[in-house]
Formats: C-alpha cells, structure tokens, sequence
C-alpha cells in the first residue's frame, strides 16, 4: 500500500536500533564477562559471528532493503573486541573468494555485445561527472583543509574509486528497475575503469613528487616519520 515505504523505513531503523544498542552490548557482555564465552574458540566465534550476519541479511532482505545493508550493520555494530580476530581470519579469504565472485558476478550481468552509441554516450557523461566534479575535493583539501598538494591530489584519486559501492546500488536500482539495463552497464564501466585508476594514478603522483604515497596530514603528528 502506499504507506509501505514508511513502514520499510520504520522496520529497517528498528532493525538499526536493535544491533547497536541491544545486540552489541549483549555479545560485548558475552564476549568480556560471561565464562562460557571467554571459552569459545576463535574458530568457533567465528561460525556465530558469520550465522549472526547471515541472519542480519535475511532479516533486512525480508524488510524490503538490500541484504547487503544487513551484513554492513552487522559488521559495524559488533564490539570492538571481537572486530580483529574476525577480520584476521576472514580477511584472506574474503579478498581471495568473495571479492572475486561479487565483481565476476556484477561482469556477467554485463551485456556488451549490444553495445551502442548511446551506451558509450552515458558511459562519457558518467566519467566526466565524476572525473571533474571530484574535483572540488582538491580545492577543499589544498586551501581549506591547507594539506599538500600532493595529499590533494592522492585523495582525489582515491575518492574517483566506485568499486564495490558503485556496483552495489547500481545492481539494486537495475533490480528495481529504476534504471535500464544499458544504464547499469555503463555505470558498471565506470566503476571498474574509475578504480583501475586509482592505484596507477596513485603511482604517478608518487614518481612526479617524490614523495612516498601517503597522506601525512591524515596521520597523527606524533606518528609521522
């Protein structure tokens, strides 16, 4: 009915509430003070930890919004003390697998041997928009924020990167039919062609400068070389 998109709404800030103020307190309190749970294995954390983001998945699927909205949540509201033993051990696999699989995934969805000049039109605009209008994060990092400006520029190349993000809401919308399907092709273009950029762009700032590739600005002064 007309009012569904305020209950989704409701139901998924519902969902929001109960992770970081009930859920992660809880599994804070079973982690840090319960006996049973100073024993668990790390391996054995590991197998509830991923069953509680499935589950988180499931139950913002059901709402109406994005599994991936769930297992994000997921990740961020659990405890602080138990965020690096499970990054340590699905870190590998995650970049060796799933990463792999989510970009192969959006690849095959990809259709370009209908390609048109329409296509490459949008793919164009697309690349200009992002290209020129993130060029207002080096006037803000140079005059406002009065870093470097070679710390601009390496920010700015770094804020070009769609990836996983870009391929995210670019396949919900294409569900949703929100957008055609030449729409999503070229976004999915952009997004991979803007972060193939980012790394070798990264490179030639680094050569031209001297510099080595890092942002000084952005670590504590107490931390730098």
């Amino acid at each position: 009915g007309k009012f569904q998109p305020l209950v989704t709404i409701g139901l998924a800030l519902g969902w929001v509430v109960f992770l970081f103020f009930i859920f992660n307190r809880a599994l804070g309190w079973v982690v840090d003070t319960a006996w049973w749970g100073r024993k668990l294995t790390k391996d054995t954390a590991l197998v509830y930890m991923i069953s509680g983001m499935l589950i988180s998945c499931i139950v913002t699927d059901a709402i109406g919004v994005h599994s991936a909205l769930g297992a994000v949540l997921y990740g961020v509201a659990l405890p602080t003390s138990v965020k690096h033993d499970v990054l340590v051990q699905i870190d590998a696999l995650n970049r060796a697998l799933f990463l792999p699989i989510f970009f192969g995934t959006a690849g095959l969805k990809v259709n370009l041997h209908e390609a048109s000049v329409a296509l490459f039109s949008v793919f164009g605009l697309q690349m200009g928009a992002v290209l020129i209008g993130q060029l207002a994060s080096i006037i803000l990092c140079r005059f406002v924020f009065k870093m470097s400006w070679t710390s601009s520029v390496t920010i700015y190349t770094y804020l070009i990167s769609k990836g996983i993000v870009e391929i995210l809401v670019a396949t919900v919308l294409v569900k949703k039919d929100v957008i055609s399907e030449k729409t999503y092709d070229a976004l999915i273009m952009m997004a991979l062609l803007c972060t193939a950029l980012c790394k070798p762009l990264g490179l030639v700032i680094q050569a031209l400068t001297g510099d080595e590739n890092k942002c000084y600005e952005l670590v504590p002064i107490e931390e730098r070389p």
